[in-house]
């Protein structure tokens, strides 16, 4: 599902994976 959007920002940004997995996480 947003997996496009992630891999998108990823590129962008590369900390952002971490970030999404600290949300999804909790």
């Amino acid at each position: 599902r947003m997996r496009n959007l992630i891999l998108l920002m990823e590129k962008r940004r590369p900390w952002v994976s971490e970030l999404i997995l600290k949300r999804g996480h909790r």
